[in-house]
């Protein structure tokens, strides 16, 4: 069997028809560069059901394989079969009644679940057999892994001792996939490091008394750090940025116990912060921050800029409540809520797609976590996790969300959103560790750290 970047296994179908035989080209291919072997086909006839066996080796641990129809040799596909089509269908067991298999449509998913092989059968049905609820007819089969669950998570990788939380979503990612830039404490004090995978870490102090802290890259690529400051209990807001060659440092606030930020493309640093029970905004033009503007009473508020320039916000007050800036008005809009009954939400997350539409995770009573996102107006959600405490969120190129989340009963899990449902893979397998943040490099593979007893540590998929 040739091995290439596209393996192909082709095999023939006899159909007798009208008492002379007529030849039908099935294709197999499964993509992408994988050293897959693929088992041989065989020849059917009329008369005779066929079931050939796909084997594909070294497939990888929790490998989702997409299985479609297409109509590349121009056999006729419709409800009602011609002397020139036959059909197929798929299952992973052989001998399955036909009632029971699965029909060849324009997408199917099956997951291999912890294995290294992953096997299925197709079935032929000569024209005889077929009937409208055969289901879509085909002369081509493509069986597709999802390039992002070929592979496996690296083992975790210590890049600092005596390390705490700094709060999660505390890293960023360059624009062009390459470094992470991460903000965390360890003995005490407020540390920051850019650190590309399989480069040397070296992290530098920012300010000592450091708490929680975001992390956000102006247009230069140089960090900016949001935190809080716990030294004599004043929990005073700081700001410190590095301009390439040192940090300077400002306070912006006191009495603060939450907070986030984000930067615009004309690099204005903008911070919502929460003071006692009310929400607050301000911007930093790159001399000063301007007045804190009350937007209400809430709590955990994040902030995003989207490609628009525009901030957006949520919080949570007995549910996910939502804002955004309006141009016009030169002001915020209407702190509007948008989850109530089962999807009351806590501590979301936000991010904002290349089409200004912003996509959500929270969390739910009694530990649910979901995911929701507004387009065209609207609002939807969905559960992610059914027992999960910390969670981050990060889009891809084309606005598809990736979850990571910890959870006592799962550990550390990736899910990626394909269309139709999440994907999962587990991280690790237990909850000894709190989740710092985690990015997508520039091919769109998870990159996850964790703060694990302790140590401060990397996990990538590979």
């Amino acid at each position: 069997m040739e091995t290439n970047m596209r393996k192909t296994a082709a095999f023939s179908a006899v159909l007798a028809l009208f008492g002379c035989n007529a030849y039908a080209l099935i294709d197999i291919n499964l993509t992408p560069n994988t050293p897959w072997d693929v088992g041989a086909g065989s020849y059917v006839s009329e008369g005779i059901v066929g079931d050939t066996n796909y084997v594909v080796q070294n497939a990888g641990e929790s490998v989702r394989f997409n299985i479609r129809g297409t109509d590349s040799q121009n056999w006729h596909l419709g409800e009602t079969p011609g002397l020139d089509t036959f059909a197929m269908k798929w299952s992973i067991l052989r001998d399955v009644p036909k009632e029971e298999m699965f029909p060849i449509r324009t997408f199917d998913t099956v997951l291999n679940d912890n294995n290294a092989s992953w096997s299925f059968f197709l079935r032929y049905y000569p024209p005889r057999y077929l009937s409208s609820n055969v289901g879509q007819q085909t002369s081509k089969v493509i069986v597709t892994a999802l390039s992002s669950f070929i592979g496996s998570w690296s083992a975790p990788l210590t890049l600092s001792q005596e390390s705490t939380l700094g709060g999660s979503d505390g890293i960023a990612v360059s624009k062009n996939g390459e470094y992470f830039h991460l903000a965390y404490k360890s003995n005490g004090l407020l540390r920051y490091a850019k650190w590309a995978p399989g480069g040397p870490f070296e992290d530098q102090e920012v300010v000592p008394g450091g708490g929680e802290a975001k992390v956000a890259l102006d247009s230069a690529g140089n960090p900016n750090i949001l935190h809080i400051e716990y030294a004599g209990g004043a929990n005073n807001l700081k700001y410190s940025r590095f301009n390439g060659t040192a940090w300077t440092n400002t306070t912006v606030d006191s009495g603060v116990n939450a907070l986030s930020l984000a930067i615009d493309s004309s690099n204005g640093v903008h911070a919502v912060y929460r003071k006692n029970t009310e929400v607050f905004y301000s911007v930093f033009n790159g001399t000063e921050w301007s007045s804190p503007a009350d937007i209400g009473e809430c709590k955990a508020p994040y902030i995003q800029v989207g490609p628009d320039d525009l901030p957006q916000m949520v919080c949570s007050n007995e549910g996910v409540a939502y804002a955004k800036w309006s141009a016009s008005l030169n002001s915020w809009g209407p702190l509007t809520k948008i989850t109530n009954g089962t999807n009351m939400g806590e501590y979301p997350v936000l991010r904002v797609d290349s089409s200004n539409n912003p996509h959500i995770v929270f969390w739910d009573s009694p530990g649910t976590v979901r995911y929701g996102h507004l387009n065209n107006g609207l609002w939807a959600f969905q559960a992610v996790a059914p027992n999960a405490e910390g969670y981050i969120l990060e889009l891809d190129s084309v606005g598809s969300p990736h979850i990571v989340y910890a959870s006592p009963d799962e550990g550390i899990v990736y899910k990626r959103w394909v269309g139709t449902e999440w994907l999962p893979s587990t991280v690790q397998s237990s909850m000894t560790d709190s989740v710092l943040g985690f990015g997508l490099n520039s091919v769109s593979k998870p990159q996850v750290f964790l703060i694990n007893n302790g140590s401060l540590t990397h996990s990538g998929w590979q």
